[in-house]
């Protein structure tokens, strides 16, 4: 995770710092893993992106694209306002 959010930091096309820009954090529940454990890797993510200077501005969460009962969750961050 950590090499991902130094690919995050990097400058984009025109040179910007990405780090101002404003982000939205989905993870989603394959299947099989409760709500509480969801929850509690939103907020790890979100301390994690958080402390590296990111800013997120919504996250969500759910079961969004799952298998039959898969456990674990995947984590997704999508660049906002481009």
């Amino acid at each position: 995770m950590r090499c991902f959010i130094c690919q995050l930091r990097r400058r984009d096309a025109r040179g910007r710092p990405r780090g101002r820009t404003a982000r939205a954090l989905l993870v989603n529940a394959l299947g099989g893993m409760p709500a509480l454990e969801l929850y509690l890797m939103v907020n790890s993510a979100l301390r994690v992106l958080r402390g590296k200077g990111l800013k997120v501005s919504r996250f969500l969460t759910g079961n969004y694209v799952t298998s039959l009962e898969m456990a674990g969750c995947s984590i997704t961050v999508c660049l906002l306002g481009l």
